[in-house]
């Protein structure tokens, strides 16, 4: 696409594409704003719900927030629980 355009038509594709995406990512936006819909009556009145929580990602896509995910967990592990209160 870059060989048989110039730059001035490849900048305007661009810009339509940031201002109306199309193909398998806006499909996958239109399936996370459906599943939030569905996810919200069953959330804390003023929850917030990301919706990169509901977007499909490819496994190497996903892999970096794997590993901070276990990390974090690792540290809420190791934490010295709370001194127990007296009666």
């Amino acid at each position: 696409m870059l060989e048989s355009l110039s730059p001035v038509a490849y900048d305007r594709w661009q810009r339509y594409w940031i201002e109306e995406p199309w193909g398998p990512w806006r499909d996958n936006l239109h399936a996370a704003i459906i599943s939030r819909a569905v996810q919200e009556p069953h959330m804390r009145r003023g929850a917030q719900i990301d919706m990169d929580r509901f977007m499909i990602r490819r496994r190497d896509q996903d892999a970096p927030n794997r590993v901070t995910n276990f990390l974090r967990l690792l540290f809420r592990i190791s934490k010295p629980a709370p001194p127990e209160k007296k009666p």
